[in-house]
């Protein structure tokens, strides 16, 4: 996994270039706008991301009790900016939040598109546990290239 494919995820999330549902419907490509992991809502970026009743599940697990709903009343463009920077102090854990952050929304894009690829469907059960093991692989491949930088 290349880093910088976190760095493209959220420039397209942040322009709405990802293709959601919603965004489909707009290009006529479908006319289908519901999350298909929830059926409940319309699927944007937003929803995605972060309003979608399985993702807040998620969010909830490793979010402060007492920070939740600041974390959940961001408009998406203040929640994904507070988050990549680390300004928000909304973590329980680890260390490494923007680390963490960007693992669990690449792996909550990579379900939703599970869903209209493949049929290799991540349950919600099994994603935190897919996000912390690919957490430490990220933080493990910063390190290799840190250290390989310093001996170079």
């Amino acid at each position: 996994m290349y880093l910088g494919e976190f760095e493209f995820l959220f420039w397209l999330a942040l322009r709405n270039g990802l293709m959601t549902n919603v965004e489909r419907v707009c290009r006529n490509l479908s006319s289908f706008w519901m999350s298909q992991i929830c059926n409940d809502d319309e699927e944007d970026v937003g929803h995605v991301f972060l309003k979608c009743n399985t993702t807040r599940k998620l969010w909830t697990s490793v979010i402060k009790l007492d920070r939740l709903l600041v974390f959940h009343d961001l408009s998406f463009h203040e929640w994904m900016t507070t988050n990549l920077h680390m300004l928000g102090n909304f973590r329980i854990a680890p260390a490494n939040w923007n680390v963490l952050f960007s693992v669990i929304c690449w792996m909550l894009w990579k379900r939703k598109y599970s869903l209209v690829m493949d049929t290799s469907f991540i349950e919600k059960e099994d994603l935190l546990r897919y996000c912390m093991l690919f957490m430490r692989h990220v933080i493990k491949a910063q390190e290799s290239r840190l250290i390989a930088v310093i001996y170079s």
